[in-house]
């Protein structure tokens, strides 16, 4: 027995060596991920390759010399430390010794640094090219004529030497779209906005995002990236399409403000007629013309004679109806008498959900006991917060005391409805904290 120590003890010595085997990556060069000896990229001197540490990442960013001859093409070269690979987008292996990428069309090249000994990804490195050669631009033979129609306006174009999409500023932040600027050749007046990337037929192709709330005509393109910029050869024309009002849960107005009612929108030029139709179930309907300030708005100064309220607002276009889609049943007008008090814009129940990517809450006019009072309000303090009941035929006000707030995108707000308050129809006001809001416009029922 004692002679069998020795081959024991000799066992465990060959079994702890094996599995303290592995010895851990150490970071040989800067910026780079630990098991990378050594880094080049040919044609590409070392003053012009920048390391920067970014989100927990190694990036390497390329500058490009003017004399650059390997076109979009990046023949790198890697040292790795034993048992260490590299494996590009596509995942294909390189053991580091030659790595080509292309550049062109990609929004960054990513290389993954992945330990064969571990079967585990130990680093990562993102690389950015910037040549240095000026941006050029490629005329297509015909000018971008696009529609205005209320949604942003995208513009596909052609540029050469851009490098990568993305990049590192000086100042070691990330940019990752390509600037573009667009002048109104009449006005003079610049927009900037941006270019990012996307799929189509011939592969991946820039885009310019265009804002909606441009006027129309021509207009002169500018592209940038860093300090390289080019000008589109082709102009971009805008052409207004049709009016579009755009739907709003509520729009409020004051007597002791502006005095103003005002509706946004799209295309809202002086050759259509505009008009809205106000109703609630205290008044007979009013309708007022609406006026273009711009293409972006309409709007009219408050009457006098018009009483302090909720109305639905039902809007037209040359006489033609313009839908609602608020989810709530249709665009409120809230006039106020004094700007400070707060909006009841909806009643519901939880009868009336309507479960989706947004849960909301379909109003309406008649409820039980048994379930609470779900509200939606704007312009509130949430301070000792009710909703007041009047009684249409005895003229008694119940108060409904808040009770929280659902867990939706929308913040609805619950009102439990007492034993004392008999059945009928009700009058019903918000009152937050001294303040207390216009009469809602429809009238409810307790059954």
């Amino acid at each position: 027995m004692r002679n069998l120590y020795p081959i024991l003890l000799l066992f465990l010595l060959v079994t702890c060596k094996k599995q303290d085997d592995y010895e851990p990556l150490l970071k040989v060069v800067e910026g780079l991920p630990a098991g990378i000896t050594s880094f080049m990229i040919d044609e590409v001197p070392k003053e012009n390759i920048r390391f920067v540490n970014l989100m927990q990442t190694d990036q390497v960013v390329v500058t490009l010399p003017q004399n650059y001859t390997k076109g979009e093409k990046l023949i790198t070269h890697f040292k790795l430390a034993k048992g260490i690979v590299v494996l590009d987008s596509f995942q294909k292996e390189s053991d580091g010794s030659t790595v080509e990428l292309n550049f062109d069309k990609a929004d960054v090249l990513t290389l993954m640094v992945y330990d064969k000994k571990l079967d585990a990804p130990v680093g990562r490195i993102n690389i950015y090219v910037d040549p240095t050669t000026p941006l050029t631009a490629v005329s297509k033979g015909k000018n971008y004529e696009e529609v205005l129609e209320g949604e942003l306006v995208l513009v596909p174009f052609t540029v050469q030497n851009l490098g990568t999409l993305q990049t590192i500023t000086d100042k070691n932040e990330l940019s990752e779209n390509i600037g573009v600027s667009v002048k109104n050749k009449k006005t003079g007046v610049i927009t900037g906005t941006y270019a990012n990337r996307y799929n189509s037929d011939h592969g991946l192709e820039l885009l310019a995002v265009i804002p909606p709330d441009l006027e129309a005509g021509e207009y002169e393109v500018t592209v940038q990236k860093q300090n390289r910029k080019v000008v589109l050869p082709d102009a971009l024309v805008l052409k207004y399409g049709e009016p579009l009002i755009l739907n709003q849960i509520v729009t409020s107005t004051s007597k002791d403000g502006a005095k103003l009612i005002r509706f946004n929108g799209y295309n809202l030029l002086p050759e259509r007629k505009y008009t809205v139709e106000l109703k609630n179930d205290f008044t007979a309907p009013q309708q007022l013309t609406l006026f273009p300030e711009n293409q972006l708005s309409i709007k009219q100064t408050l009457p006098a004679s018009l009483a302090g309220g909720n109305y639905e607002a039902t809007l037209f276009i040359d006489g033609k109806e313009v839908p609602s889609s608020s989810s709530f049943g249709g665009n409120l007008l809230a006039v106020k008498r004094e700007t400070g008090q707060p909006i009841l814009v909806m009643v519901s129940n939880k009868s009336n959900v309507v479960n989706g990517e947004v849960t909301f809450y379909k109003a309406t006019t008649t409820f039980k006991k048994s379930e609470p009072i779900i509200a939606y309000l704007r312009d509130i303090e949430r301070k000792d917060m009710a909703l007041l009941f009047k009684n249409v035929v005895g003229g008694k006000t119940y108060e409904l005391k808040f009770n929280g707030t659902t867990e939706t995108m929308y913040a609805f707000s619950y009102f439990d409805i007492p034993e004392n308050v008999p059945a009928g129809k009700y009058e019903v006001y918000l009152r937050d904290g001294n303040k207390t809001s216009e009469r809602y416009h429809k009238v409810v029922t307790i059954e």
